[in-house]
């Protein structure tokens, strides 16, 4: 499949699309019924396909920084280039919600603003955006793991890149060791959702899941697909499990063996629908469009979904299916709007690579 550097993969945009709306619509029920434990485990897991996503989808332009000769003058322009993407759109939607849930200091603003309040731990005097946190790894994923895979790429595993026969794979695998030590011993598992998997510093290994999976992109296309189906969901039954029996408070172990879980039910989704666009790409207008719509509006779905949740009635019977309808028509249609009046805007401003950017 030959895309050029600029072009998108229908397929994860559709995919990306499914992950926003599954967190919108988990928030909803959750907002009806703060115990419903199903909706949250759909969240979570969501949350987690998202993380794998994005290390897959921007693999290409990090391996391009590294490799070009010119790692820090394309990394300026990698950076440039995500901040241009994501800060503006989350700096709105982080003052509408400091406006819209009130009760807000400064301070938690500008925790926020910086993508700190969970850095080390979390610092919050209360998270009233809550989405935030998974910004926040995000954001810090971009400065982190680039420098990282070129200081441990350059500085100890270069001279044995032939040893997998795929470069950086090792430099890779080393970064996500030692973020695995780190949470293993020095991550607080008596809060082992507030103090470690809502944490950056524990979390970074969790996009670069997805990195690792484009490295190795080639070998997984050749599995068939019943296969990667059948993985797909045994991976997302396993993350539901695990994900209940931490919710019950049943050991430790399941703690882990829910990032394990995930980050495989990311991988293989991530495979699937890649291999479904070999199928599919460019032979039915309307799906090209719905996917289109949905990849791009995906971020700000994410971004303003909790700020609309609050401004719904909370109701119940006859109400709750069309209530839930509204939600998700205004979250998308407001979506597509902010899309064209602010995101697009700034995207066709955003600085290009002198370099050639691997395709996908």
């Amino acid at each position: 499949m030959s895309k050029t550097p600029n072009s998108r993969i229908e397929s994860l945009d559709l995919l990306r699309g499914i992950a926003a709306i599954s967190v919108a619509i988990s928030h909803y029920y959750l907002g009806q019924n703060p115990s419903n434990s199903f909706a949250e485990q759909i969240s979570i897991i969501s949350v987690e396909l998202f993380f794998v996503l994005s290390g897959f989808v921007l693999a290409p332009q990090i391996l391009s920084c590294i490799s070009s000769g010119s790692f820090y003058d394309n990394i300026k322009i990698f950076m440039a280039r995500r901040w241009m993407r994501t800060v503006p759109p989350y700096l709105v939607a982080l003052i509408c919600a400091t406006l819209a849930f009130k009760n807000a200091s400064m301070g938690d603003f500008l925790k926020y603003a910086f993508y700190v309040q969970n850095f080390f731990a979390q610092h919050m005097t209360k998270d009233y955006f809550f989405v935030a946190w998974s910004l926040s790894v995000e954001e810090w994923f971009y400065v982190i793991f680039p420098a990282s895979l070129f200081f441990v790429h350059s500085k100890i595993f270069k001279s044995r890149d032939a040893l997998l026969g795929k470069k950086y794979i090792l430099s890779t695998l080393f970064i996500i060791f030692a973020i695995v030590l780190n949470r293993y011993f020095s991550g607080d598992q008596s809060n082992w959702g507030e103090n470690i998997r809502r944490v950056v510093i524990y979390r970074i290994d969790s996009i670069s899941y997805g990195f690792l999976a484009f490295l190795f992109i080639s070998n997984l296309r050749r599995i068939p697909s019943l296969f990667l189906a059948t993985g797909t969901a045994a991976f997302f039954s396993l993350s539901l499990f695990v994900a209940e029996e931490i919710s019950l408070g049943n050991g430790d172990i399941w703690k882990d063996g829910f990032l394990y879980s995930s980050a495989a039910f990311g991988v293989s989704s991530i495979v699937l629908f890649y291999r479904i666009n070999d199928f599919s790409s460019g032979r039915f207008k309307l799906y090209t469009s719905f996917c289109s719509f949905l990849g791009r509006t995906s971020y700000s779905v994410y971004l303003f979904h909790s700020i609309v949740l609050v401004l719904m009635p909370n109701e119940s019977g006859g109400d709750f299916f069309l209530l839930l309808l509204i939600y998700i028509g205004v979250v998308l249609g407001f979506a597509y709007i902010f899309y064209l009046v602010v995101e697009k805007p700034i995207l066709a401003r955003r600085p290009r690579y002198d370099i050639k950017v691997p395709n996908l």
